[in-house]
C-alpha cells in the first residue's frame, strides 16, 4: 500500500505522496480527489478528513475541520468557491485558509436522497448532486432549496432512480454529462 501515487512524466516514475502529509496512514483511504483552478489538489478521506496539496511547492497539509462522513466529491464554482460533499449529505464551502465558511445539510432539504456520489457546480448558485439510487438533484446554495430532477421514461430512462457516479461538463460548451 503506497498511498496516493503521483506520476512524474519527466522522470517516468511514480512517487508516493504519502510521506509529505502529516499522517503517514492518511492516504490509504482516499475517497475523492479534485484539482482546483489555482493548482491545489484536494483529497477527501473516508473518515471526513480533507488534505490539501500544492503540486507546485510540494507543501501538503491537513484541512482544519473534519466533515461528518466519507468525502465523496469536490466541485468548484465559476467564482472559484470550493465545495466538498459527503455521502451522508454534508455539503461544506471550503476556504483555502482551512476554515469552513458554511455547511448545508442536504438531508434537511431533500428527504428522499441516499448516498451522494457526485457533485458538479453548474454556476455560482447551483450544484448538481448525483446519488446512488435516487438520481439527480439540483441544489440552490443561496437558500438551500433542492429539487429532484425527473425525466420521462421515453427520453432518458428513469432519472429519479438512477445511480449517478460522476458529473462533468464539456469545456466551452453547454453540455453536462
Amino acid at each position: 500500500d503506497s498511498g496516493l501515487l503521483v506520476y512524474d512524466k519527466v522522470s517516468d516514475n511514480f512517487n508516493s505522496l504519502e510521506s509529505r502529509l502529516l499522517n503517514s496512514n492518511s492516504l490509504s483511504q482516499i475517497t475523492a480527489a479534485f484539482s482546483d483552478r489555482s493548482g491545489l489538489v484536494w483529497l477527501g478521506h473516508r473518515n471526513g478528513d480533507i488534505y490539501v496539496y500544492n503540486s507546485r511547492t510540494g507543501d501538503a497539509r491537513k484541512y482544519g475541520e473534519k466533515l461528518s462522513g466519507e468525502v465523496s466529491s469536490f466541485t468548484q464554482t465559476p467564482n472559484d468557491d470550493i465545495y466538498a460533499v459527503t455521502k451522508n449529505g454534508d455539503i461544506a464551502y471550503l476556504n483555502t485558509d482551512s476554515s469552513l465558511k458554511n455547511h448545508l445539510y442536504l438531508e434537511i432539504f431533500c428527504k428522499n436522497t441516499s448516498q451522494i456520489s457526485a457533485a458538479y457546480a453548474l454556476d455560482d448558485q447551483n450544484i448538481w448532486l448525483g446519488t446512488t439510487g435516487n438520481g439527480l438533484f439540483l441544489l440552490d446554495i443561496r437558500n438551500g432549496s433542492c429539487k429532484q430532477i425527473a425525466s420521462p421514461m421515453s427520453e432518458a430512462g428513469n432519472l429519479a432512480r438512477a445511480n449517478i457516479q460522476t458529473i462533468f461538463s464539456e469545456p466551452n460548451s453547454n453540455i453536462t454529462w
